[in-house]
């Protein structure tokens, strides 16, 4: 079984509804190749392509497949609208259930989440970090140094977006990096 979306996992077929399909006599090689995007709850078709030494055959047949793959699965609970730390996650082989967000980093928990619950798009959200007008924290660091300054924020965003932010005078601007709550990490100084 292969799967460019899947790759590297561990893919089974769990049911199949095969078609008679005519093949020739001796031995018969079958691969199967599932589609670029499905949703692996439900049923798939998938193109089996069969060979023999005379002959080559393709069917399309219905399928029900279990893919595991390495996951973000939680280690810890974590209650609803709590942020998602790194600590509590680990990797782990689990059958895929849901789309996994690219990002799990600054994400929220919709709702209460328990241990070994894979982590999914659908039980995490992305909240708005900073909306246009807030006074938001600038932080720029130099070697070992970091310094701080209230700015205005000039847009509004998620987690790890880089928006314009303007000193409260009006005067000089900034883009910065969301990295938390109202938290910014400067990028470059405009005049």
């Amino acid at each position: 079984m292969h799967s460019q979306r899947y790759s590297g996992a561990n893919i089974e077929i769990t049911n199949v509804d095969l078609p008679p399909v005519q093949v020739g006599t001796g031995p018969v090689d079958i691969s199967a190749t599932l589609p670029p995007k499905f949703d692996p709850s439900a049923s798939v078709f998938i193109r089996i392509d069969i060979r023999g030494s005379s002959f080559a055959r393709n069917a399309y047949v219905r399928t029900n497949v279990r893919i595991e793959t390495e996951q973000p699965v939680l280690r810890n609970k974590v209650a609803a609208t709590a942020a998602i730390q790194a600590s509590d996650i680990e990797m782990k082989l689990a059958p895929v259930r849901g789309d996994v967000p690219d990002q799990i980093e600054g994400m929220l928990a919709k709702h209460d989440l328990v241990p070994g619950q894979v982590l999914t798009k659908d039980a995490l959200y992305m909240p708005l970090y900073v909306q246009k007008g807030d006074m938001v924290t600038v932080k720029a660091s130099s070697g070992g140094i970091t310094i701080a300054a209230m700015m205005r924020a000039k847009a509004s965003g998620k987690y790890g977006d880089t928006i314009p932010v303007e000193h409260l005078t009006g005067q000089g601007s900034t883009t910065a990096r969301i990295v938390g709550p109202r938290t910014l990490e400067s990028l470059q100084v405009t005049k």
